[in-house]
Order: structure tokens, then C-alpha cells, then sequence
């Protein structure tokens, strides 16, 4: 029986050798530690975008209602990217495991530039949605737990790691490479792999790289080795921050 289990919005726990679960934090959360501003800053230029494009109504408001309006429209924007994200990372789900994909029409761009990619670089997947985790570290490294996408083997690169993003028409659909170097990192460092019966050793990873997907196609971005030595130094901070307990210095006289 694996020592891991995820409850709902991606709470993960993990057992400690008396069966008692305690909960461990995400790669997402992490990531978080090191890149807390990211988002935000995505939501600003959203409300900024939002007070530039949809100014002959929103300059009319009272200032409060003004400022609310911007915050609708940006708030609005980035459920709709996570929910579009969501249903493209479903068919592609199926798509890789083998399953009859009814694509809505919406979508159909974007999983069909996945399945091509497939078939040009000859990938088979291994594995996917796979859950793992690592345990606490000797240097003070918090224990910690993730999701991969997807595992595959590709001809002349071997075991690698892929995560799928997804961009929507109308956004810029700008990589973020720092970001999501760091949670590939993380997701190579996963020193477990969760299966029903019992938790396996991670394999080999032998390189990881992200498929941005859009309307226009995939863009394929892979890590060099020393890039991935300099991001899995950055996670190993992200653990020992994460697990710092709450300063207690106090003001001096």
C-alpha cells in the first residue's frame, strides 16, 4: 500500500512509519516559496489589459466600481485559463493512455498538436499523472510530494519528464522557463513513485522538458544538464525554507 494518498484541491499526505499521515506540501507550493510574485504580477497586467481594452465603459464608473470592473475581468481571465488548461490536460490524458478522446471544437488545435508531436518524435509513454514523493532531507529539506504529467521514452533521449502547459487565444502565451525549470527539478527529485499495491523507486530520469501548447501549435523547451543541477539547488532551498518555523526575533530596547 503506498505511504501517499491526495485529498481534495491536491492536498497531499504522506504516512510515516506508524501508518499516522501528515500533510506535506505540494511542488506548486514549493514553487510558491521562491516565485510568490509571479502571479501576481500576471493579474495586474490583466487588469491593466482590462482597463485598456474595455475603457469606453469602464472610464465612465466611480472610481471604486472602476477599480472593481479591472479586478473582474482579470479574476475572470485566469479561472477561464485554468479551466481551459484543465480540459485540454484531460484529452491529452486520454490521448496518451489510449482512451477514445471526444475533443470539443475548442480544443481540437491544441490536442491535435499533441498527438503530432507524438507521432514525429516517435515518443511512448510510460507512465502518466503519475503521483510521487520525497522524504524529509537530512539538511533540513522538508518532505514533499507531486503529480508529473506525463513520463515518456523517447528515441535518443531516453526517460524524461514532460509537463504540459497551455496558453489561450487573446494571451500572450510567454514561457516562463525559471518557473517551470523549477518544477521539473522538483519532479525529478521525487525520490518515490506512488503505485496501489506498494511505492516504487523513481527511475532514472534522463532529461525533462516542457510542451507549451496553444491554438498555433507546441513549442517544445528542454533542459540542459546544467540547468537542471542549478534548478535542483533551488528546490532544495524552496525545502528548507519551506519547513522554517516562524521567526521569533524580538524588537531590542
Amino acid at each position: 500500500m503506498s505511504r501517499l494518498s491526495m485529498s481534495a484541491n491536491h492536498v497531499y499526505w504522506l504516512a510515516d512509519p506508524h501508518g499516522k499521515k501528515h500533510r506535506v506540501p505540494s511542488v506548486s507550493a514549493l514553487k510558491k516559496t521562491l516565485f510568490a510574485f509571479d502571479n501576481p504580477r500576471w493579474v495586474l497586467g490583466q487588469a491593466a489589459d482590462a482597463i485598456t481594452g474595455d475603457w469606453d465603459r469602464i472610464h465612465d464608473l466611480a472610481p471604486v466600481a472602476r477599480r472593481d470592473a479591472a479586478l473582474d475581468v482579470a479574476w475572470t481571465h485566469s479561472r477561464a485559463a485554468m479551466e481551459h488548461g484543465r480540459a485540454i490536460h484531460a484529452c491529452a490524458e486520454q490521448l496518451w493512455t489510449g482512451e477514445p478522446v471526444d475533443v470539443p471544437a475548442d480544443y481540437a488545435p491544441h490536442v491535435q498538436a499533441v498527438a503530432d508531436h507524438f507521432h514525429h518524435t516517435g515518443a511512448q509513454v510510460v507512465t502518466a499523472e503519475q503521483m510521487g514523493y520525497s522524504d524529509a532531507g537530512e539538511y533540513g529539506q522538508c518532505a514533499y510530494a507531486g503529480t508529473i504529467d506525463l513520463v515518456i521514452k523517447q528515441p535518443g533521449r531516453g526517460v524524461g519528464i514532460v509537463d504540459l502547459k497551455t496558453w489561450m487565444p487573446g494571451s500572450s502565451g510567454q514561457p516562463r522557463q525559471a518557473e517551470w525549470l523549477f518544477q521539473l527539478a522538483a519532479y525529478r527529485q521525487l525520490q518515490h513513485w506512488s503505485h496501489p499495491d506498494d511505492d516504487q523507486p523513481a527511475p532514472d530520469i534522463k532529461w525533462v522538458g516542457v510542451w507549451h501548447v496553444g491554438p498555433d501549435g507546441l513549442r517544445e523547451y528542454v533542459a540542459t544538464p546544467a540547468e537542471l543541477r542549478k534548478a535542483e539547488d533551488l528546490v532544495d532551498a524552496a525545502r528548507a525554507l519551506k519547513d522554517l518555523p516562524h521567526p521569533t526575533m524580538k524588537e531590542q530596547p
